[in-house]
């Protein structure tokens, strides 16, 4: 990808649980989701489970 490509991240309601999403970019889908703890079906991780991720991901690079 270019750098001057910018990303495009679609997130949309699958309709199947109570908190349950999809997100897309490129031709990856990522299943976002609750714990049953909290009233979703933990079909996935959490969005604040993806932000730390993200934030993992980003910082390991600049580590190693």
């Amino acid at each position: 990808m270019s750098a001057n490509t910018p990303t495009i991240v679609e997130v949309e309601e699958t309709l199947t649980g109570r908190y349950m999403q999809t997100a897309r970019t490129g031709h990856h889908a990522l299943t976002v989701d609750e714990p049953q703890a909290v009233g979703g079906d933990d079909a996935g991780p959490g969005p604040y489970e993806y932000l730390l991720i993200g934030l993992g991901a980003t910082m390991l690079p600049l580590v190693r």
